[in-house]
């Protein structure tokens, strides 16, 4: 009953061929071509394995420690191994019972360092797969798994584990380098969600995500309870027909927004209750200057703001002739507006991908130039009341110092002329008392001596009163100049 494992003696070698398990925990038949397990009482050494997951090829090597615990006794199976694989499919051990979902094993306490040439994963086949699988707790833990998918590479780091009753739950985060944005889309369904623009993008996307909810039974993330936060930057990457850019293209009647080529494209992302939020990111399209902010929905609904600025020579006629009048009419009251070159529009894009729609802040592009150009009239009118602050503000500072440094004149004149007074003191007191020393002699000398110590002490302590009293006039002068000071205002 007290279940010592660790007693029982258990030495020899294992050979197997050729051995087919079947279980109901298994989606799949196990087949062993062949293994060789040598059995110690500490631990046993599978020095070779060879055989079949369902249709998925396995080599590995390893040991495993408390096998008789586990198998007789409800304890944790403990060990690591090295696994290869030509070929992996991780769809062959999705549950067909539409309540379940892989589960990872209770149990269990295992390290695999795994590498395999392809692992597919619903549409996606990962290749030159690598990394650490630690298995523990009913939590597989992935440690830097990198692989090659979609024309780049990523690497993944985190968790998923399973529970009793409860959906399985993720934690994970991705670092996606210079993978396919048309392709991402066409196989990952969180990109179809979450990315549309994707489907009508051609060029290469590197990224940075972590993302944590849970996962279906189809072994995807239920998209509506995602959360994460992410990165992600660009490499030539053209939009070939989107239409929220076509609609806009056409509601200003600016071409250049139809098929705009982005390089370095920069842009940061929350995920949230089924939304993407993306924060402010710029992004040029030829002559054209956009910043972008707003969020879409997994409904592939829109609710994105856009500043776009446009440069004044491609401004139809009417709007330059509006900007041009306004120009002028500033110009001759004194106003330097010779900069202003670019007029910024604002849009408000809403509806869905597929069916956007586009207002403008303003009725017509001539208001809007105007309205640019008024910016710029208020901009250089501040700047100049700026400039007058500065100047009343210098002259109010001048004014104070003055104050200030005409009392510290005085306060020092009064300090020098007691210190002379002082010191003049002393020098005669103390030449009465050295000559009404010098003259005494004998018994006379002594008493000559005390009363000429406390004549050079009466001197001193008189010298010292007469620097006190002036230094204390200073400070009060320096005091009434600074209240002053403080009183100066701007006029």
């Amino acid at each position: 009953n007290r279940k010592q494992y660790d007693r029982v003696s258990a030495n020899g070698v294992v050979e197997i061929r050729q051995l087919v398990l079947n279980a109901a925990d298994l989606q799949q038949p196990l087949t062993i071509e062949e293994a060789k397990l040598t059995l110690s009482p500490q631990q046993a050494q599978l020095t070779s394995f060879r055989g079949r997951a369902g249709s998925s090829d396995i080599g590995m090597t390893g040991s495993l420690e408390n096998v008789l615990g586990f198998v007789l006794g409800k304890e944790d199976l403990r060990g690591s191994a090295t696994l290869t694989s030509r070929r992996f499919d991780l769809n062959e051990w999705r549950s067909e019972d539409e309540t379940k979902s892989i589960v990872v094993p209770p149990r269990i306490d295992f390290t695999v360092r795994a590498t395999a040439d392809t692992v597919r994963y619903g549409i996606l086949s990962l290749r030159n797969t690598r990394g650490t699988l630690r298995i523990k707790d009913q939590r597989a833990t992935l440690e830097d798994f990198r692989m090659n998918v979609l024309g780049g590479e990523l690497g993944i780091s985190g968790f998923y584990e399973t529970r009793p009753a409860v959906r399985p739950l993720f934690d994970l985060a991705f670092d996606l380098s210079n993978v396919g944005a048309a392709a991402a889309f066409n196989e990952i369904r969180s990109i179809q969600a979450f990315a549309p623009v994707a489907r009508y993008a051609d060029g290469n996307v590197s990224a940075q995500i972590k993302l944590n909810g849970e996962l279906g039974t189809d072994m995807m993330p239920v998209l509506e309870n995602l959360t994460g936060l992410g990165s992600l930057l660009t490499s030539n990457l053209v939009l070939r027909d989107f239409p929220p850019l076509d609609r806009l293209a056409d509601a200003l009647k600016l071409q250049q927004l139809q098929d705009p080529g982005f390089v370095d494209l920069k842009s940061s992302f929350a995920i949230d209750k089924g939304r993407l939020h993306v924060k402010p990111f710029d992004v040029r399209a030829g002559p054209l200057n956009l910043t972008v902010a707003g969020s879409n929905g997994i409904d592939q609904s829109l609710d994105y703001d856009v500043a776009l600025r446009v440069p004044r020579s491609i401004l139809g006629t009417e709007a330059n002739r509006a900007v041009t009048s306004i120009i002028n009419r500033s110009q001759q009251a004194g106003f330097n507006l010779d900069n202003v070159e670019n007029i910024t529009l604002g849009v408000k894009i809403g509806g869905s991908v597929t069916n956007p729609s586009i207002a403008t802040n303003f009725r017509n592009a001539a208001g809007d130039a105007g309205a640019s150009v008024a910016n710029a009239i208020r901009e250089e009118a501040e700047k100049r009341q700026q400039q007058v602050v500065e100047r009343v503000d210098s002259a109010a500072e001048e004014a104070k110092r003055k104050v200030i440094a005409e009392a510290e004149s005085r306060a020092a004149v009064i300090r020098t002329e007691a210190a002379a007074i002082a010191d003049k003191l002393r020098r005669e007191g103390h030449s009465r008392a050295d000559s009404l020393e010098a003259r005494a002699s004998g018994i006379a000398r002594i008493a000559a001596k005390a009363a000429a110590d406390k004549l050079r002490k009466e001197t001193d302590a008189k010298a010292d009163a007469i620097v006190r009293e002036a230094e204390t006039r200073a400070q009060a002068l320096l005091a009434d100049a600074r209240k002053q000071a403080d009183l100066i205002k701007r006029e």
